[in-house]
């Protein structure tokens, strides 16, 4: 009579394990609680906003600035600005004072329709990290013109994170 309820209970703490296992590779709960920092400067400029900030030109020290904007919260906290920045005919996209709640499969995306309401996106990297000033070439075949908004996007769960619409300067 002993011999099955021991059992059951290896089939049981069996199945716990599957599942803490499958559920800690799909959810990664940890990232919740540990940030990824990237902190790139941009052409040796430390700060496009610093350029902004001084009433400098749009175009100071080579860099022209095409357009900017501000990030705002969608499903989770998410701050900064989002800068597409060009050089030598060479597009940026500029994240800086950035910060969003990390996650698992986070990618950065061009929209060139309403956040949210738009079919037309591009992924355009995976995001280097979920705080700092970071840098990511716009692909040749996309328009600086034709962006209107950077999404953070988290593919595993299909949620927009943040997102900054981005006007010309």
């Amino acid at each position: 009579m002993l011999r099955p309820i021991k059992t059951i209970k290896r089939f049981i703490l069996l199945g716990v394990v599957i599942t803490g296992i499958t559920g800690g590779a799909l959810f990664q709960p940890w990232k919740l609680f540990i940030d990824s920092t990237a902190d790139e400067q941009f052409k040796g400029v430390n700060s496009v906003q610093e350029i902004v900030n001084n009433e400098q030109a749009p175009e100071a020290g080579g860099l022209k600035i095409l357009k900017m904007g501000d990030f705002i919260a969608n499903d989770h906290e998410t701050t900064g600005k989002a800068f597409v920045v060009q050089e030598n005919g060479t597009n940026t996209i500029r994240l800086e004072s950035f910060q969003t709640d990390n996650g698992p499969d986070l990618k950065l995306v061009v929209t060139a329709g309403e956040v949210g309401d738009s079919d037309e996106y591009t992924v355009i990297d995976k995001l280097k990290g979920n705080v700092g000033n970071q840098n990511y070439e716009l692909p040749a075949n996309i328009s600086p013109e034709s962006v209107r908004s950077v999404v953070i996007w988290c593919k595993r769960f299909n949620i927009d994170f943040g997102s900054a619409v981005i006007n010309p300067v």
